[in-house]
């Protein structure tokens, strides 16, 4: 149909002027359009009307502006003897709310009517063929002389029809032309067309969302009959009471929005709270159908925590038996409304405690530093991370010390298990330390991160991953120097360290070789700007095109708050995942973030090592210095940045300091093994061209452009198979791009083969040029 796509309005205003239209050859044109409306079924909807038909006048108490007036005053305004402005190309309407067609007979007329009479002899009436009034039923429901929508007759649908038109005059005809509309629809229009959300609102806010009254009488009808919540009878507390319990498929869309809008009303909950509720308990199982009373998650977060402190001083057996049984009974509480909010943090650390037995499950194979070190990478970190943040999701201290309790039953066992193997393998190894391969790209910026152990950095890495397919992340092991403590580790992962060597060992850091000095932190700064790197202290400015920064010390943290850092790691995290996006975003290509050392995290304080009056202790709590000569009780280590300085490592998980729950310096995976992230954005990688193809012998030249910082080339005989390669030794482009490759390969000359670029990042094949070995023709 023609008229689908046009609104209710529009038909509405077309049928009223085609009133005016008349054969001049036979007919006067009228001099007004008379709509008696004696039921006013229209006249909510007039106001819209007259938005858009500056013709339109209503009876009523005089109000020129509105051109609205009594009888007189209209008469008046249709012969121009009081000025009035209106389209003088139209036909003048005078809608009459109250006043059937029949007042206008002579017999039936009212006094305050008889101005008006006369104008039925000069214009014409909007009625039915009937001569009855037209009503909206008989306009948008009458197949003959309406619009023949599905409207079912009714007192309710009339009424609440007469509140919907102001809104449907708005819609189009095809929003309502497969419509079946009847009360529940209408007062749906009525209501905003959201039901839900208003019935939320007013469960959070009462009558304050109500617009107006007629919005409030279309909701109290919805809300009656969808959700059988009657305002005359219930409150908000009945309503909230109706929502926690969602038994109907109704009510169970309402709480599947709360669920989505939890944060938009944030007084039902208390609402909630206020209602009536009968402890609900089945030993050994969630309930679903209590999930919608935070009562019922309290009550179970309460029973959780006893359960959690009767496991504490247990056999570490039953500690984990307990933990499992008590993950499966309280694991789906936390992806309920209220877990996913914050009040179902013992049942978060309830699961974090089971992921820890989890990675314990899978036990060391081997006892080599290799060994232990790839037990370390699949499972080992991921029980300390979940330490971590079993103690993170603690909120208060009865809580925060149940889980230590029970760390300290079962975790700090197999940390001084695993420690005292990997001490074992050093001593009959020797300490893995290789040193650092220092060499960066061009625009490349180093994030120092004091502290970083192995797991904060893997839950660095998903962050930046997981954030935005923008940013490309990888990682590289390394083993820091001992001791583990910032003076030895921090210099050794500096673009200086060729300058650095090992001497005296006042604090385990090196000094200058060309002066003897020892190395601080301004003599630090100064090489490095001495090197052309840039400090940088604000990391939204790129300047130059190597630079170095610090973010704030996860080590100092530690040291302060002990086991009270846990709390604190998310945070710690999003500040150098926010640090490494400003420097991102300041134009720095390559982000390498790097770290000094690890550190031993053991709840409840770290066995004491005694301390010989012949040693002294160093400020990391778990290493120390020996007097020359003096014999030593505890395994000694080679300083890394000079061989024939040993320093003594504690026993296992111990220290040298009483009352440790965090400490670094001595030997053990969590201190030593850490992980640089090199982070770039996905973007970096220019497009690049492959030319000036030639050889000398089987020496390939050629020229790359682009950005060659980013790609290794290689020369191979099946472009994707990496095994194919035909060269001795792949290599980045130099700085102006030209690379130089030779083929190894035996009986090859001649043949065709493929000259490959291959991102660093990803690992990707970028671009490639096909070739013959050996030929300079067409290159």
């Amino acid at each position: 149909m023609a008229d689908n796509d046009k609104r209710i309005i529009d038909i509405l205003i077309r049928k009223i002027r085609q009133l005016s239209d008349y054969n001049d050859s036979a007919e006067v044109k009228p001099a007004v359009i008379l709509w008696p409306d004696a039921e006013r079924r229209f006249e909510y909807a007039i106001k819209v009307l007259q938005t858009e038909m500056n013709e339109l006048f209503v009876l009523g108490d005089y109000n020129p502006p509105e051109k609205t007036g009594p009888a007189i005053w209209l008469r008046c305004a249709m012969t121009g003897t009081v000025p009035i402005e209106y389209p003088k190309d139209r036909v003048p309407v005078i809608y009459m709310p109250g006043v059937g067609r029949e007042k206008f007979r002579p017999e039936t007329s009212e006094p305050l009517l008889k101005p008006l009479i006369p104008l039925q002899y000069l214009g014409r009436f909007f009625s039915q063929r009937s001569s009855k009034d037209i009503t909206p039923f008989s306009f948008l429901g009458n197949t003959s002389e309406g619009i023949g929508l599905d409207i079912p007759d009714g007192v309710e649908v009339r009424e609440t029809l007469k509140l919907a038109l102001p809104v449907i005059l708005n819609m189009r005809l095809s929003e309502l032309i497969d419509q079946h509309i009847d009360a529940d629809y209408l007062n749906g229009i009525v209501a905003g067309g959201d039901t839900i959300n208003s019935l939320l609102g007013y469960i959070n806010s009462g009558d304050d969302i109500f617009q107006d009254d007629v919005q409030r009488l279309a909701l109290k009808k919805l809300f009656k009959s969808r959700y059988g919540l009657d305002l005359d009878k219930d409150t908000q507390i009945n309503a909230a009471e109706m929502l926690a319990k969602h038994c109907t498929l109704e009510w169970k869309s309402v709480w599947k929005q709360y669920e989505m809008a939890y944060d938009t009303y944030p007084k039902i909950e208390e609402q909630i709270r206020k209602c009536y509720y009968e402890p609900f308990i089945i030993p050994g199982k969630y309930a679903k159908s209590e999930e919608g009373w935070p009562q019922y998650n309290d009550q179970q977060e309460t029973q959780l925590l006893y359960s959690l402190k009767n496991l504490a001083d247990k056999s570490e057996e039953e500690i984990i038996a307990g933990i499992e049984l008590l993950e499966k009974e309280h694991s789906l509480r936390i992806e309920t409304l209220w877990g996913r909010h914050g009040q179902a943090q013992i049942a978060r650390a309830t699961a974090y405690l089971d992921k820890i037995v989890k990675a314990f499950e899978k036990r060391i194979q081997g006892s080599t530093i290799n060994e232990l070190a790839e037990y370390y990478r699949k499972c080992g970190y991921k029980a300390d991370q979940n330490a971590l943040l079993s103690l993170q999701s603690t909120q208060n201290d009865e809580q925060m010390t149940c889980i230590k309790n029970l760390l300290s039953g079962f975790y700090k066992n197999q940390i001084d298990h695993v420690t005292t193997a990997f001490q074992k393998a050093v001593e009959k190894e020797g300490y893995p330390y290789t040193g650092m391969d220092i060499r960066y790209k061009k625009n490349t910026c180093i994030l120092f991160v004091d502290g970083l152990r192995y797991d904060m950095a893997k839950m660095l890495e998903e962050k930046l991953i997981a954030s935005s397919d923008e940013y490309k992340v990888s990682e590289k092991e390394f083993w820091c120097p001992f001791p583990t403590v910032t003076a030895c580790g921090k210099y050794a992962v500096s673009p200086i360290i060729s300058e650095l060597e090992g001497t005296i060992c006042d604090d385990y850091g090196p000094v200058f070789k060309d002066t003897g000095i020892m190395i601080n932190s301004t003599s630090f700064k100064k090489r490095l700007e001495n090197k052309g790197w840039i400090i940088i202290t604000d990391a939204s400015v790129k300047e130059g095109d190597y630079g170095w920064c610090e973010t704030r010390s996860i080590d100092k943290l530690g040291h302060d708050k002990q086991c009270s850092m846990a709390k604190q790691v998310d945070m710690l995290i999003t500040e150098i995942y926010n640090k490494i996006v400003e420097l991102c975003n300041a134009g720095w290509k390559y982000i390498e973030v790097v770290t000094d050392h690890g550190w031993l995290f053991i709840p409840n304080k770290m066995p004491k090592c005694t301390l010989p009056g012949s040693m002294t202790e160093s400020n990391g709590g778990r290493c120390a210095k020996m007097a020359e000569g003096v014999p030593c009780e505890y395994q000694q280590v080679p300083w890394s940045w000079n061989s024939d300085v040993e320093v003594a490592a504690a026993r296992g998980i111990g220290s040298f300091v009483d009352g440790k729950e965090y400490a670094h310096g001595g030997l053990s995976l969590q201190e030593c093994l850490t992980l640089q992230l090199e982070v770039s954005r996905a973007s970096v990688v220019e497009t690049t061209e492959i030319k000036n193809v030639s050889w000398k012998g089987m020496a390939c030249s050629f020229d790359v452009s682009g950005d060659v910082d980013s790609i290794i080339a290689d020369i191979r005989v099946a472009p994707a198979d990496s095994s194919s390669s035909l060269v001795d030794k792949k290599k980045q482009p130099d700085s102006d791009g030209h690379t130089r490759l030779i083929v190894t390969a035996d009986d090859i000359e001649g043949k065709s083969a493929y000259i490959v670029l291959i991102s660093n990042l990803d690992k990707k094949i970028i671009n490639q040029k096909q070739i013959q070995i050996g030929d300079n023709h067409g290159t």
